[in-house]
């Protein structure tokens, strides 16, 4: 049941950005394809983490949190469904036959960088050190009631543990305990892997955007074959999901849609305390670079 509510996020996510945002008028398909699922999953994870943190932890109303989030949910898929999105298949899709050798070669890897992730999971699903010592813990905390949430960021619980860290992959965790009544380590497993699978479509799209169909397909295949990498989801650490956030902030910022970019950047601030230097030199490299762009990038 708990992973119900991580397919809610991710579908959430997907048509705000689908219904109020210009990405679909991107061309060619297969960028904006991979821009819309990867933009939508990790957008409408951070927003729901959100949602639950403000209105779930803080006042206390995990009811009135999932009452808000369904809510929107419902009114994003009713104007999608009343506009249509005119047009979202129908653009010219790349036709290339050696990137359609790298989509078949980037699929194949991703299935065996899965199934090395699922062995992973099997033989320790609390995931590493980081992830039950401080990430599912305060995730614990804060889906515990009873007062319990201010636990989370006690300095009671040493240096070692990070009392500081923000709550964006904690939060989202403990959304989905609370929603689905019950504490599974499926949702800090599955919430990496969607975060990976985002990484890698927001990568791809947006390089294939900027430069072509084989630079983005090399991009993806290099995210997907990366040892490093594919250790770092099973683990369950917020570092998949900041680098999600901050090439999402980026890519956007590249594509010229500030307000996204700021978003995302707001976001990965809100995931680990990196995350924060980002902002900050995000805004300090727009305020040079962009100017213009500065004041929707803050909003």
């Amino acid at each position: 049941m708990s992973l119900i509510w991580v397919v809610e996020a991710i579908l959430l996510g997907c048509l705000l950005v689908l219904r109020w945002t210009d990405l679909p008028a991107i061309e060619p398909l297969l960028p904006r394809l991979l821009l819309l699922v990867g933009m939508g999953a990790a957008g409408g994870i951070g927003l729901t983490s959100c949602l639950f943190f403000v209105f779930g932890v803080l006042l206390g109303s995990p009811v009135l949190a999932m009452a808000i989030e369904l809510a929107a949910f419902a009114w994003a898929a009713y104007e999608v469904f009343r506009w249509r999105i005119p047009g979202l298949l129908s653009d010219r899709a790349v036709r290339s036959p050696l990137v359609v050798s790298l989509a078949i070669l980037v699929l194949l890897t991703l299935g065996i960088a899965t199934a090395a992730m699922a062995a992973a999971w099997q033989a320790n699903p609390q995931g590493n050190w980081d992830a039950w010592a401080i990430w599912n813990l305060r995730a614990r905390f804060l889906a515990s009631g009873s007062g319990l949430a201010q636990r989370a960021w006690s300095p009671l619980l040493g240096i070692t543990t990070h009392p500081e860290y923000p709550l964006l992959v904690s939060g989202f965790v403990a959304r989905c305990w609370v929603f689905g009544h019950a504490f599974s380590t499926v949702v800090p497993a599955a919430t990496s892997y969607v975060f990976f699978l985002a990484l890698v479509a927001v990568v791809s799209g947006g390089v294939t955007l900027l430069r072509g169909g084989v630079l983005g397909g090399l991009a993806a295949l290099v995210l997907v074959a990366t040892a490093s990498l594919i250790q770092e989801v099973p683990a369950q650490y917020a570092d998949v999901p900041l680098a999600c956030y901050v090439v999402g902030a980026v890519t956007l910022a590249l594509l010229d849609r500030p307000i996204l970019a700021g978003i995302f950047a707001g976001f990965a601030a809100w995931t680990k305390d990196e995350g924060l230097l980002f902002l900050i030199l995000f805004f300090a490299v727009m305020a040079l670079l962009r100017r213009e762009k500065l004041v929707p990038a803050l909003a």
